[in-house]
């Protein structure tokens, strides 16, 4: 077994991981996670597990160009704070035009269109929070009252256009004020960011999610040019696959914010080709669905391209449901620093869902893991109760065996081809399996933030 003749050290990795992982959340976080696309309807796994170790500027005066490129990280203060409620649109224009009163007289003079059909805020009630030129592109945030309500507009053109010649570049939207607004214009290449923050606050950029040889994922965040809580940036990771980028907001010693920025619609990507994914002999096709959101999970945290990441099939077929079976595969990819990406979950036409994710280190051959793997799936229709199955593979004799939650012992035997079992318990934490030196973790489903970008405030 390639890198972990030790069977303790294994266990510690996958614990390590386990203790990353937080349980209330789902992989990114559906919920990363303050989901930058949601292009499928994503069911929810209730359980799962593998036995793998879980793991993953040039600039003008007010922007910088960021890429993929990971700096000296400097000290990072995470600690929860209530804040209270600061209005980051409050104060005087920001940004490198902020000086030019033409201009500014002007955008606040602009008609607005109606917020609800038919009332737009009186000329008295506008503001411009922000307008600069960055890059090739001049941008404008203007803020307004309207019975009661904070609105705001964002306005594009090319650099140097006057006020009439931008263009709305958003619909006027209601917003509250006392969190950091962030804008990111993907129309552009690179995409152009604004982060607005409360003055004195500073703006940090991480363009991307790094999977390092451990197999562990980090985030490197650069102070950017932040000039009374507002900073602006040139951002190269953007893929079809999404958003790589997390913007941060300190103020004083603590992060009081840290997500995703909000971002126009990105297209789709062109699905996989099944074919072209190598499986084991007499294995059928991986499903498509999962090979899309295998892909695209993957790329759209790093801003790397899938293409080069040897994506391949350790096991393809199927898992029981609650009304039949559904397809599923085991799929690895390996990341530029060696380490490698394992899932195991099942797709249809329609959606897919993981049934567990991990991280191996790098030097390790994913054919040398040992894998215990839960799948609990309902009916499509949700009339039948779910039906839970153990994959097992890598066992080099035909028992698996476990401890059941009463502390009796209880044998299965191991099918002549790697398919599931369906279990008539609650799965096992470990099993120990004929041949090995010592009990195989089945590991928790990676329960956390694949991209790390935070959940907003913080």
């Amino acid at each position: 077994m390639t890198g972990l003749e030790d069977p303790t050290d294994f266990r510690q990795l996958l614990s390590a991981a386990a203790d990353d992982a937080p349980a209330s959340s789902h992989f990114l976080a559906e919920d990363v996670i303050t989901a930058v696309r949601t292009r499928r309807r994503r069911q929810r796994i209730a359980g799962a597990a593998l036995a793998v170790v879980a793991a993953v500027a040039v600039g003008v005066p007010t922007v910088a160009r960021l890429t993929g490129d990971s700096p000296t990280p400097g000290p990072v203060d995470t600690s929860l704070v209530d804040r209270g409620a600061v209005d980051v649109l409050a104060g005087p224009t920001r940004g490198g035009l902020a000086t030019d009163t033409a201009l500014i007289q002007a955008l606040v003079d602009r008609p607005w269109p109606a917020a609800d059909g038919s009332q737009t805020p009186e000329v008295a009630e506008r503001a411009v929070a922000y307008v600069d030129d960055i890059g090739d592109r001049r941008v404008a945030a203007l803020t307004a009252y309207l019975n009661g309500q904070r609105l705001l507009w964002w306005l594009t053109g090319p650099a140097g256009a006057p006020a009439d010649q931008l263009q709305p570049a958003s619909p006027v939207t209601g917003v509250a004020p006392d969190q950091p607004i962030t804008r990111l214009d993907t129309s552009t290449t690179p995409a152009t960011l604004v982060v607005l923050a409360a003055p004195g606050d500073q703006v940090l950029l991480s363009p991307a999610v790094t999977v390092d040889a451990d197999g562990e994922l980090a985030r490197v965040y650069q102070p950017l040019a932040t000039s009374d809580g507002a900073a602006a940036a040139l951002v190269d990771t953007i893929t079809a696959y999404g958003v790589a980028a997390s913007v941060r907001v300190d103020r004083g010693p603590l992060t009081v914010w840290r997500a995703a920025p909000s971002t126009s619609t990105l297209p789709d990507p062109i699905s996989v080709d099944p074919a072209l994914v190598p499986v084991p002999a007499g294995d059928p096709e991986v499903p498509g669905a999962l090979l899309d959101r295998f892909r695209d999970d993957l790329a759209q945290a790093t801003g790397l391209d899938p293409d080069g990441l040897q994506i391949a099939a350790r096991w393809s077929g199927s898992v029981p449901s609650g009304d039949g079976e559904r397809p599923a595969a085991v799929l690895t990819a390996t990341y530029p620093s060696g380490a490698v990406a394992v899932a195991g979950g099942w797709g249809d036409e329609e959606s897919s869902g993981y049934c567990t994710f991990a991280f191996l280190p790098a030097g390790t051959d994913p054919a040398d893991v040992p894998i215990a793997m839960t799948c609990q799936l309902d009916a499509a229709d949700n009339t039948s109760p779910p039906v839970t199955s153990l994959l097992v593979l890598g066992a080099t004799e035909d028992e698996a065996s476990w401890t059941r939650a009463d502390g009796t012992a209880t044998t299965i035997q191991l099918p002549a081809r790697p398919d599931p079992v369906v279990l008539d318990e609650p799965a096992p934490g470990e099993i120990t399996l004929g041949g090995m030196a010592g009990p195989v973790p089945v590991s928790p489903f990676f329960a956390g933030d694949l991209g790390r970008y935070g959940n907003g405030p913080q």
